[in-house]
């Protein structure tokens, strides 16, 4: 890594990949190639109310959750599921394009919450995995934890969707720069940048 670069951290659910697109073609393809009449948001919902926190979510427990409640085989929804073609198409449009012209002038990272394991599956899926360094995937189960935000590399620029995240930043992290991506209302958030679209962000880094 070149000292000199600064480093931009991504979180990975709606900010570089859109996981309502992944339900409703996991639900389109329920009703359509098994012609079975089930409610993917509702069934998505129940396994969430089971965990922890909505961070928890693992593809593989989910999936043989909604085979037991469709009487689906598990290989046939995994089969779906584990698409990378399918997987490239959820992300956000622009992104990659961002992430290859900002690749030379900044070192890119992940900051996200969740399974390790899960977490790099979607990047690999997405094909975006060859845009962020190694070394700069900060992956934890509860990623705001005080420890773990220590771990953060100095004065990096973290973009995420998640007013929360920004909060707790700025609190427990003020030499971080914080740009929040609210697609879903006009709300603004003191000395943090706002984007609508990442196809924004290099006019604010």
């Amino acid at each position: 890594m070149i000292m000199n670069r600064r480093v931009i951290l991504f979180d990975i659910d709606k900010t570089l990949l859109n996981p309502y697109l992944i339900l409703k073609d996991l639900g389109n393809e329920i009703k359509n190639k098994f012609h079975k009449n089930v409610d993917i948001l509702e069934v998505h919902a129940e396994y969430v109310k089971k965990l922890e926190s909505s961070t928890d979510f693992d593809a593989k427990d989910f999936l043989i959750f909604l085979s037991k409640k469709t009487e689906i085989s598990f290989d046939k929804l995994n089969k779906y599921f584990y698409n990378s073609k399918l997987w490239e198409s959820y992300v956000y449009e622009g992104t990659k394009e961002l992430l290859d012209k900002i690749k030379f002038d900044f070192d890119l990272g992940i900051f996200s919450e969740g399974f390790d394991v899960s977490q790099n599956e979607k990047l690999e899926m997405s094909k975006l995995d060859i845009f962020f360094k190694k070394d700069l995937l900060f992956i934890s189960r509860r990623k705001l934890n005080n420890d773990f935000l220590k771990t953060l590399p100095k004065k990096a620029i973290v973009v995420d969707d998640k007013k929360e995240v920004m909060e707790t930043l700025k609190q427990l992290r003020p030499d971080l720069e914080l740009i929040w991506i609210n697609r879903t209302n006009d709300e603004k958030m003191e000395n943090v940048k706002i984007i609508k679209s990442l196809k924004e962000l290099e006019n604010f880094i």
